[in-house]
């Protein structure tokens, strides 16, 4: 970030007025029935977090006004983060030792 950048009061004001709608959409998706959306409720949660995390990294770390560098660094981080959930995602799909939940609710006979 140069010494010499100042930003404007306004950007701050505009970024905590996008978080604030941003958290009101993250709680009415999380709380409303979405009917035959339902199953992408969680896609749209986290989608919703990753932007307002992007706002604040961009505008409150100031990521936005320093070196392409940061940039790469940031994207770095990023890349690994997407890796490591995602082999463990394709860990969790390949188990087969997994119990089958058929039998789970099947009542027994205690006494």
């Amino acid at each position: 970030m140069s010494p010499n950048h100042i930003v404007p009061v306004r950007v701050y004001l505009t970024v905590l007025v996008a978080l604030i709608v941003l958290l009101a959409a993250n709680v009415y998706v999380a709380a409303v029935d979405l009917g035959q959306f339902a199953q992408y409720r969680a896609t749209m949660v986290f989608s919703i977090a990753t932007v307002q995390a992007l706002l604040l990294v961009l505008y409150f770390m100031h990521v936005r006004y320093n070196a392409r560098v940061l940039w790469l660094c940031i994207m770095g981080g990023i890349a690994f983060i997407a890796l490591m959930v995602s082999v463990t995602v394709l860990d969790y799909q390949a188990r087969e030792w997994l119990p089958d939940p058929a039998g789970w609710n099947q009542p027994t006979d205690a006494r």
